[in-house]
């Protein structure tokens, strides 16, 4: 890799994070921060290519773990037709929830442990 063309594009990554916290810094008003989240959602909808259609999600518990506190269940579903998505939902076992209950689920899974990664499952330990 040509170094020199990575300090470019780090340059450029810090000019224009310097851009986005200025544009940040400059919302005043609620009406501006309204006007900015309408503007930022159509950008960010437009470069994901739009909303998923909606798909069943085809839910499967396939495996249950008590924890301290909370039941993490081992959990599949499918986000759209044909693509299965894998984690874990903490539900709290706090009896002053009661069903549906506010829940915790985590489906990261890119690092060398994925979703078992210490620090992902710790934040959600904590959330549930």
């Amino acid at each position: 890799m040509n170094m020199g063309n990575g300090n470019k594009i780090l340059r450029q990554i810090t000019e224009d994070d310097k851009k986005i916290d200025l544009s940040v810094s400059c919302i005043s008003t609620l009406e501006t921060l309204e006007e900015k989240k309408r503007q930022w959602r159509k950008l960010w909808l437009e470069m994901l290519g739009g909303m998923p259609e909606k798909t069943p999600l085809k839910p499967q518990i396939t495996g249950k773990l008590r924890g301290n506190g909370y039941t993490l269940e081992k959990v599949l579903f499918q986000s759209l037709p044909g693509v299965y998505v894998t984690g874990f939902l903490f539900l709290p076992d706090d009896p002053r929830f009661k069903a549906p209950y506010p829940a915790v689920l985590l489906v990261l899974g890119h690092s060398e442990t994925g979703k078992r990664r210490d620090n992902y499952f710790h934040l959600a330990e904590m959330l549930v």
